[in-house]
């Protein structure tokens, strides 16, 4: 006796395996590593690298990464991140292995300059801002934080508008120069004595230099205090 055939309903068969791969295929998905996944393990991986917290910028989500399935973890990196990039070997399931590049930067505020700083300019609060961001451990490594760091030291060369300023780029500002009259103050306890002389060498504020009495002629040391200005102090 021979079996029934079956009969199938097209339209019920196209339905069920388009939910048939839509399923799977969501589940093949979830499997797989996203560049958001990636990138929360990568702040972590690099944030111990560089000893701060650091953000993920971009995460190269081509080719490498779609071949990747979880679980997953990252192996090693290669150098030169202190420029804010670095590449990351990452080992998936079924030991798949691949290599992703990431772009990252450290949350922080450094001082750049307001404006175009022309050279031998002596720095005020204006010529300086704070400005906040992302910024590479390179460039964070030799940048100033305070402006008050550099207030009233020189520049050393024209330093471009929004430039990160850094101590290579200022210098301590010569508030006496050789050969200059100077205003000496000779302070003894209360007593204040006012005198001129010629300084011998030139000084930034806080520098001992020697200057000459211009009435006895003798050579003795104080210490610079502002513009042609030096104190000696005698005693306690």
């Amino acid at each position: 006796m021979m079996g029934r055939r079956r009969e199938f309903n097209l339209p019920a068969v196209l339905l069920f395996s388009c939910c048939f791969t839509l399923f799977f295929g969501l589940v093949v998905a979830s499997t797989a590593v996203s560049a958001a996944t990636l990138a929360h393990e990568a702040a972590e991986y690099l944030s111990d690298v560089v000893g701060s917290p650091v953000k993920i910028i971009e995460v190269e989500a081509g080719r490498p990464l779609s071949r990747l399935h979880a679980p997953f973890h990252i192996l090693r990196h290669t150098g030169g991140w202190q420029r804010g990039e670095t590449s990351l070997l990452v080992a998936g399931g079924e030991g798949r292995t691949a290599w992703v590049k990431v772009r990252f930067g450290v949350e922080a505020a450094v001082v750049v300059a307001s404006h175009e700083i022309p050279r031998e300019r002596v720095l005020s609060k204006s010529d300086l801002m704070v400005k906040k961001g992302l910024f590479s451990p390179r460039e964070l490594s030799s940048a100033i934080t305070d402006p008050n760091q550099i207030v009233g030291m020189t520049a050393k060369r024209k330093i471009s508008t929004g430039s990160i300023i850094t101590p290579r780029m200022v210098k301590q500002t010569i508030l006496v120069k050789r050969g200059d009259l100077v205003t000496v103050k000779v302070e003894a306890g209360d007593i204040l004595i006012l005198a001129k002389a010629k300084a011998l060498r030139s000084g930034a504020l806080g520098d001992e230099i020697p200057v000459q009495n211009i009435a006895t002629g003798r050579n003795f040391s104080g210490v610079v205090a502002g513009r042609d200005q030096v104190i000696v102090e005698i005693g306690g």
